[in-house]
């Protein structure tokens, strides 16, 4: 075989996290959130901002109704450390099932910021509708190994909307 056996492909990680398909992903948010919109430029390019864009042109993208045509989705943006890839990376939330389980987990008293806790994201592709279910994990510091990952990779999640707005989005947006 040309393969040796027993190789693995390795879990690479990307400057952004991924829920993939059929999987679950165990994450720790190690910031706040910020609330930004996503949205496409007239030749497809998507862009990010923190203002909601007054003027959208989405040309060639179906809705399920006029109303949405001109609407910028709203995107929720973090880091995170993900435990799959051991990585500090950029979290982009557009997913309403997700942001609202986020939501509910923080305003529960019993589980509250969601810095203190890592949570799992399941994403069931199983049927024809995508599907998250979020379980978080009991309150626990990272450990020393996964600290310093974050430390030593510090993340400022305000670069993901200047990288946009300063015209570089190239690379930016490539995982997006």
């Amino acid at each position: 075989m040309a393969i040796p056996k027993g190789t693995e492909i390795p879990s690479e990680g990307g400057e952004f996290t991924k829920f993939e398909q059929n999987s679950t992903t165990k994450i720790r948010i190690t910031s706040d959130f910020m609330i930004g919109f996503q949205y496409f430029q007239a030749d497809k390019t998507p862009m990010v901002s923190i203002e909601e864009p007054t003027e959208l042109i989405n040309p060639g993208k179906k809705y399920k109704s006029e109303e949405l045509q001109d609407k910028a989705k709203q995107i929720w943006v973090a880091s995170v450390y993900n435990f799959e890839t051991k990585q500090h990376e950029l979290l982009v939330i557009s997913q309403s099932s997700i942001k609202k389980a986020l939501l509910a987990l923080e305003a529960n008293k019993d589980w509250g910021d969601l810095k203190e806790y890592s949570i799992s994201v399941n994403r069931d592709d199983s049927s024809s509708v995508v599907k998250y279910a979020l379980t978080p994990s009991p309150k626990k510091a990272l450990n020393k190994e996964e600290q310093a990952i974050v430390d030593d990779n510090p993340i400022v999640v305000a670069d993901f909307f200047k990288a946009k707005e300063d015209d570089s989005n190239e690379d930016i947006t490539k995982d997006f």
